[in-house]
């Protein structure tokens, strides 16, 4: 059977996990299959680390993302409901199987401060696939909805007004549709 937590070509058949300050290290049995000495192989040990895993974000070495320019699609961080990113080509990738309810979140924009009160103009591009549907605008916890666009059988892009918002916000876009895949089902006959 191969070992749970290593690479399937490791082979520490008894191994011990050890914790020493926020590291575990596994320390192995030194022995080796179908041998007739003991401890004939060199020493392994694995280590990782124990602390706490961190919040997933869009990021990356920057502050924040820039709500005022272009998002790549491949810096989502959050993907539900079966979305995943796609390489389209060397240089394209895009977010695929979207289908209705599905969640795509980028975390963090950092909107500034706005005392307009101006509606926040909001632009995607699609490949819709020959479906027709709404994409909602959330903010923060996926709920509180600032705006959404609606995109037809033909939409290469979208844009529409959202509501002004200032800060910094985690932002999700929530597929809503009458088709259960958009890809899929949009050749369906009735």
């Amino acid at each position: 059977m191969p070992n749970p937590y290593l690479p399937n070509w490791e082979y520490i058949p008894d191994g011990e996990p050890r914790v020493f300050g926020e590291r575990v290290y596994i320390y192995g049995s030194h022995d080796r299959v179908d041998s007739e000495y003991f401890c004939d192989y060199k020493l392994k040990v694995w280590s990782a680390s124990i602390i706490p895993t961190v919040e997933m974000t869009s990021l990356g070495f920057s502050q924040s993302l820039n709500p005022y320019a272009a998002t790549p699609a491949d810096t989502a961080c959050v993907l539900k409901g079966g979305a995943l990113i796609t390489e389209l080509d060397l240089f394209t990738r895009i977010i695929t199987n979207v289908t209705d309810g599905c969640v795509m979140g980028w975390k963090y924009y950092d909107f500034g401060k706005d005392y307009t009160n101006e509606d926040i103009l909001f632009a995607a591009k699609l490949l819709p696939r020959g479906c027709h549907g709404r994409i909602r605008i959330c903010i923060d916890n996926e709920t509180e909805e600032i705006g959404s666009v609606e995109f037809f059988h033909n939409s290469t892009e979208v844009k529409g007004k959202v509501k002004n918002v200032t800060g910094r916000h985690a932002v999700y876009l929530i597929a809503e549709s009458g088709y259960t895949t958009w890809a899929k089902d949009s050749n369906h006959s009735i």
